[in-house]
């Protein structure tokens, strides 16, 4: 009886040990996942805090660049915020573009008077340049009447020099008898009349240089600022091109939408695939069917892409949405991070040392 008790507690000890190291392994299986799972948590919030931070620069950067072709909507202090964050969030995109933009645009706001008080940017430049050319046309047509007033006098002169020389001529020939007193009186007359003559010649000749001298320049300025104009019309077509490429609010297209959920199982579908360049883990806002503006929308829920099944299908869970609102075949699905067919590239510059070494570790980040 003895011997049966002593088996069966070895038995059972037996059997207490191997309930032990099983529960040791599924213990030990559930912990490295949890562990796994923690670490694709943080790579996704890093991903998304750099996705963020990226759009910001590229958001402030564009109100950066908007006040370039429409009336200033904040003060300098809040600009200069924009500028800093650019330059913290995106330093390549503040001197690769950013702050190119600006210097040229800080040189050509100097085409504006000093004495203008209105909004200074590309649309009010080309009104103060047109009002400008225009004073200077106005310049120039009353120079030109100047001219006109001045050749008109030349031949006033002209008929009073010929006039008097006729006149001259006359005295002479009545004053024969008193040669002398009428030579004599003929040399001063002569005389006076040469130097006023010379005197009114001088004049004219001033006159003219000094109006043809303004003219010159007239039609010069008015050459360079229909030059400068033109340049400035191209740079402002440049520009608006430029600032709609940047604007968020011309990203609002629907990438994708539902075509079949499975609300028992939490999962959805949508017609997306790998010909549109999807990848998994890409997360999804998902809208209304008829809803348009993104940016400024409250989304009904959201996915998490799972799977990817053929070109146009991928299968996603549901990581929320409303009981009163559920997920719907048709309900489309918009992501501010992802387009279809865009491939996103990342470049490293520098010297990188990651763990402090001293030596390069470029290859290993690149890894």
């Amino acid at each position: 009886m003895a011997a049966r008790e002593n088996q069966g507690l070895q038995i059972a000890l037996i059997l207490f040990v191997m309930i032990t190291i099983a529960l040791a392994v599924t213990t030990y299986i559930y912990w490295s996942k949890s562990e796994q799972e923690v670490a694709k948590s943080d790579a996704d919030l890093l991903a998304k805090q750099e996705a963020e931070k990226r759009y910001t620069a590229y958001f402030n950067a564009y109100q950066l660049l908007k006040r370039t072709i429409a009336p200033a909507q904040v003060t300098e202090p809040e600009y200069e915020v924009f500028r800093q964050q650019v330059k913290n969030n995106d330093p390549k995109l503040w001197a690769d573009e950013v702050e190119k933009i600006e210097l040229a645009f800080n040189d050509d706001m100097l085409l504006f008077d000093q004495n203008y008080n209105g909004d200074k940017n590309y649309r009010t430049l080309p009104a103060y340049l047109l009002t400008a050319i225009r004073d200077r046309n106005t310049q120039v047509v009353t120079h030109l009447d100047y001219v006109k007033s001045a050749d008109q006098e030349k031949q006033t002169i002209s008929k009073r020099e010929s006039d008097q020389r006729l006149a001259a001529e006359q005295g002479m020939q009545l004053a024969v008898s008193d040669k002398d007193k009428v030579k004599q009186a003929f040399d001063t007359d002569r005389q006076k009349f040469i130097d006023d003559t010379a005197k009114l010649q001088k004049a004219l000749a001033d006159a003219l240089q000094q109006a043809k001298k303004d003219t010159d320049e007239l039609r010069k300025d008015k050459a360079t600022l229909e030059a400068q104009l033109a340049k400035l019309q191209q740079l402002v077509e440049a520009q608006a091109i430029k600032l709609q490429g940047m604007n968020p609010e011309s990203t609002e297209t629907a990438d994708g939408k539902i075509t079949w959920v499975n609300q028992a199982s939490r999962v959805a579908y949508v017609n997306l695939g790998l010909s549109d360049g999807l990848r998994r883990q890409t997360t999804f806002s998902v809208y209304e069917k008829d809803q348009t503006a993104f940016n400024t929308a409250r989304p009904k829920g959201s996915i998490e892409i799972t799977r990817i099944i053929d070109s146009h299908l991928s299968e996603a869970r549901i990581v929320s949405d409303s009981v009163s609102n559920p997920l719907m075949p048709g309900d489309v699905v918009f992501s501010p991070t992802w387009q279809p067919g865009r491939v996103v590239r990342f470049g490293l510059v520098g010297f990188i040392d990651a763990d402090g070494d001293g030596k390069s570790d470029r290859k290993l980040v690149e890894n």
